[in-house]
């Protein structure tokens, strides 16, 4: 599995947001966002082996209504249920609640910024997977979300309803309770399977 460059979380938040003003759906809710964000990084792990965003420090972890993104959770949280658009991010999030970040500020005349505008030029197979998990996924509520990523076997399933003596272990991994990590390679090996499935469909 490569392990970098990876996509810091906020530059992913940024892409749907930015993906969103460009198709006049204007704005998602953080749990949309949050599952968005998930999904792509397990269909770039399963499609191109490598992850999208950092999970080395369990920064994916299952919670009861599925798998959170746990920065990008932080970053949401304040807008509750309240959907986002990309100019609320930048005024809000950005220069504001004390997650000022000037590596996503916007492009002179565009709403990305430069190093997402990098990013894209550097990897674009990684942005092609972005597109595809944002035109794909983005049809769905964020109740419809859970429901897809909180079912039996999948990730979140086998870490949290499975969670007992073994079943990290049998990665090679270990847990510590409360949070429980999805780790990598269960998401990898999830994802690889559905591209399996589907090829052969």
């Amino acid at each position: 599995m490569i392990h970098a460059p990876y996509l810091p979380e906020g530059q992913v938040v940024l892409y749907m947001l930015y993906s969103a003003f460009k198709d006049e759906r204007k704005s998602l809710t953080p749990l949309q966002i949050n599952k968005l964000v998930y999904i792509a990084h397990g269909w770039i792990l399963g499609v191109f082996s490598r992850p999208l965003i950092d999970n080395r420090n369990n920064q994916i972890q299952a919670w009861k209504y599925g798998p959170v993104v746990v920065g990008v959770y932080h970053m949401l949280k304040s807008y509750g249920d309240q959907p986002i658009n990309v100019f609320d991010f930048f005024a809000k999030i950005v220069r504001s609640n004390g997650y000022y970040d000037s590596s996503l500020m916007p492009v002179s005349g565009d709403t990305r910024s430069s190093k997402l505008v990098e990013f894209e030029k550097q990897h674009p197979e990684v942005v092609k997977g972005l597109k595809w998990v944002y035109e794909n996924y983005t049809r769905y509520s964020g109740g419809q979300l859970i429901t897809l990523t909180h079912q039996k076997g999948t990730p979140w399933y086998e870490c949290y309803q499975g969670h007992q003596p073994g079943v990290l272990e049998k990665w090679g991994l270990t847990s510590s309770m409360p949070s429980i990590p999805i780790p990598d390679p269960i998401i990898q090996a999830y994802y690889r399977g559905r591209l399996k499935r589907h090829q052969q469909a």
